[in-house]
């Protein structure tokens, strides 16, 4: 409920009315009523509006809906109850819209929306459907008043049911002067003749729309109409010289950007494009002047195009250091074209042939790009001293969040720095390379990155790309930075040994493990280097390392399931076996042979016989050549059967030859024993 409800009264800045209604209301109220407390808020509420300027609606008005409680920020002349109906209120709105100071002015739209008839029930609706009806064939109003418009009535959330007593054409042209404004001002006709206000407006826009058509000849006759009528409103020059600038009449063009100029010498629009056509006719040093007036105004951003003028007036005008400081920033945002490339030599060229060296100067635009390049800079910094930020593809996704990443004109100044850090800086990881490359898309841009970057190390870029990684850095995230590199190479170093087979990577991998004894990365190589030199036991025990620190690291669970067979210690190799064949890619071994021979003999050799069975006979599925196979298999269906058999040797599968050598043996021995027993029957 509004203050002036609460008082009785209709909205009003007369003090007196206020306070006589406050007395008169408090002599009926008792003191514990919670009517009174009610009435004292209503009270000082009411005394705050009626004390409050137009200045306080015009900011309050444009950011809140509800007029009821705006309502009271209103003239005194409020309280006049003439203006009683509706058209009373067309001719108030008339008197309005007819008078440009007023029409303009927000303050007289405010006073306007305010009258107490707005707020009659019996008449509201009917004097809103009139006022659309106004507005529609009086439209050359202000984008600011269709928003307070909009604010006291909320039209946009109300289309469905305007349309119910307004005909869509005019609800919809309404809608779209609220939602999509024509860029045209009303600041500059002050001066125009009142009789001629809207003909010339209504030109005015239709110039405007010819312009920005799709179509190939703009309608000048709107243009020039226009101008007829009125030579000083700044929207129109900025129309004439666009139309001009189209058609690359550079002079004409000029003239009607001058005009503008000397209405307003700080539109930022007009100082760009005569800033341009003075240099395109060559008027260096005074395009010199407008250019530099735009670019220093110019805030987050850089507006290349006004940048190659003026770098090109600073040529021509001989100040050749700040052109080669201009053109050398441009070369770095623009590193295709070929045409800076070709000024940026030259520039060099004459300045190395000058016969009077010419002071150094800080290139003019640093200061644009540092809010840019040096937080990003920064960043990258940051992110790479940390190492536990450095293997983190998240924080490297922070980089893409600052300003300098959503700046299409710095794309490339982005792209040389980081080409530049990940090439120069080592031991960045395989994943940050690809997480990059995601976001340039280098992979299928090498040529051109070949051609615009020819001072980066663009080959190496693409090594690293292309490269299987096979250490990972996710055990370093707490090593101290001072031995980070150190350790990194000797690391890398040891694992390219023990590639190649050399034995000199133990010294290697020793060094290593006194800088930092907490990646199993480091226990992992340790172990590949005895299991290849055949040291088992040590190969074991540093692989038991690796998956004390990571218990899932899949190569060191199969390595120790193999190894241990080796050792003949089947008990333990089984927990590894199963636990290499119990994962997502474990299945697949049971496809390989010298794995699925090692599951079958482990189970054997631990009595596992009905296990030892079931593989035995998968292994000789996959390779029926294996003779050692059948030789297991019989000795386990005679176990099984309840025949006592003793184990066969291991020797049987390393011997490839071991059935026929032993059944030679058993022939051998045949026949030796029946030879003495002949021998004894002769005696």
């Amino acid at each position: 409920m509004s203050c002036w409800t609460v008082l009785r009264i209709t909205p009003t800045r007369n003090i007196d009315k206020i306070n006589e209604a406050y007395v008169e209301l408090s002599n009926s109220i008792g003191e514990n009523n919670k009517d009174a407390e009610e009435l004292e808020l209503a009270y000082n509420k009411a005394l705050s509006l009626a004390t409050a300027s137009i200045g306080d609606l015009n900011m309050t008005v444009l950011h809140n809906s509800n007029f009821d409680i705006l309502s009271a920020l209103i003239n005194s002349s409020i309280d006049d109850t003439a203006i009683d109906s509706i058209d009373k209120f067309i001719d108030k709105l008339n008197e309005i819209y007819n008078n440009p100071n007023l029409r303009f002015s927000r303050d007289s739209w405010i006073n306007l929306l305010t009258l107490p008839i707005l707020n009659n029930p019996s008449i509201s609706k009917n004097l809103e459907v009139e006022l659309i009806k106004y507005i529609y064939t009086h439209k050359y109003l202000p984008s600011k008043i269709y928003t307070l418009l909009n604010s006291r009535f909320n039209w946009t959330n109300r289309v469905s049911e305007l349309k119910i007593n307004i005909s869509s054409e005019i609800v919809d042209f309404i809608i779209n002067e609220i939602n999509n404004p024509l860029p045209l001002t009303y600041n500059y006709l002050s001066n125009i003749n009142i009789e001629q206000l809207d003909e010339y407006l209504s030109l005015r826009e239709k110039a405007y729309l010819s312009l920005n058509s799709n179509k190939e000849n703009t309608d000048k006759s709107y243009l020039f109409d226009a101008y007829a009528i009125y030579t000083k409103d700044l929207d129109l020059l900025k129309l004439l010289g666009s139309y001009y600038l189209n058609k690359n009449d550079n002079l004409m063009a000029l003239n009607y950007f001058r005009e503008a100029i000397n209405i307003n010498p700080n539109d930022m629009f007009c100082l760009s494009n005569f800033g341009h056509l003075l240099a395109k006719t060559n008027q260096y040093s005074n395009a010199i002047y407008y250019l530099e007036k735009y670019l220093k105004k110019l805030k987050n951003t850089l507006d290349l195009d006004r940048i190659i003028d003026l770098a090109h007036c600073y040529h021509y005008s001989y100040d050749l250091q700040k052109a080669k400081d201009l053109y050398t920033l441009l070369i770095k945002l623009r590193p295709w074209d070929i045409s800076i490339k070709v000024e940026l030599d030259t520039i060099k060229s004459k300045l190395s042939n000058a016969s009077v060296s010419l002071p150094l100067t800080i290139p003019i635009y640093k200061k644009y790009l540092n809010p840019y390049t040096e937080p990003f800079m920064n960043k990258l910094k940051e992110i790479y001293n940390n190492f536990s930020l450095r293997i983190n593809e998240k924080n490297w996704e922070e980089l893409f969040s600052l300003p300098i990443a959503s700046n299409e004109t710095l794309f490339y100044l982005v792209e040389q720095n980081i080409i530049e850090f990940i090439t120069n800086n080592k031991n960045i990881p395989k994943n940050i390379f690809t997480f990059l490359n995601t976001k340039f898309n280098w992979s299928s841009r090498h040529d051109e990155l070949i051609s615009i970057y020819p001072t980066l190390k663009i080959d190496y870029l693409f090594d690293r790309l292309y490269l299987k990684e096979s250490l990972s850095y996710d055990s370093l995230k707490y090593i101290d930075s001072k031995f980070l590199e150190e350790y990194i190479d000797l690391r890398s170093i040891a694992c390219d040994l023990i590639n190649t087979g050399s034995t000199d990577a133990e010294a290697y991998l020793n060094k290593a493990l006194k800088l930092y004894d907490k990646d199993f990365e480091l226990y992992k190589l340790f172990g590949k280097y005895y299991s290849n030199n055949k040291f088992y036991h040590d190969a074991i025990k540093n692989f038991k390392i690796v998956l004390s620190i990571k218990d899932d690291d899949y190569y060191s669970i199969c390595s120790l399931a193999l190894l241990l067979t080796k050792v003949e210690n089947y008990e333990e190799a089984l927990y590894y076996l199963n636990k290499s064949v119990n994962t997502t890619a474990g299945s697949m071994l049971l496809d390989n042979e010298d794995f699925l021979t090692k599951y079958a003999i482990s189970f054997y050799y631990t009595n596992n016989l009905k296990n030892a069975k079931k593989y035995f006979k998968k292994l000789n599925k996959l390779n029926s050549n294996l003779t050692f196979v059948n030789l297991y298999l019989k000795n386990i269906n005679d176990r099984l059967s309840g025949k006592k058999k003793s184990s066969i040797p291991i020797e049987a599968i390393k011997n490839p030859n071991y059935y026929k050598s032993r059944t030679k043996t058993k022939l051998i021995d045949i026949i030796s024993k029946f030879k003495q027993n002949i021998s004894i029957s002769y005696r």
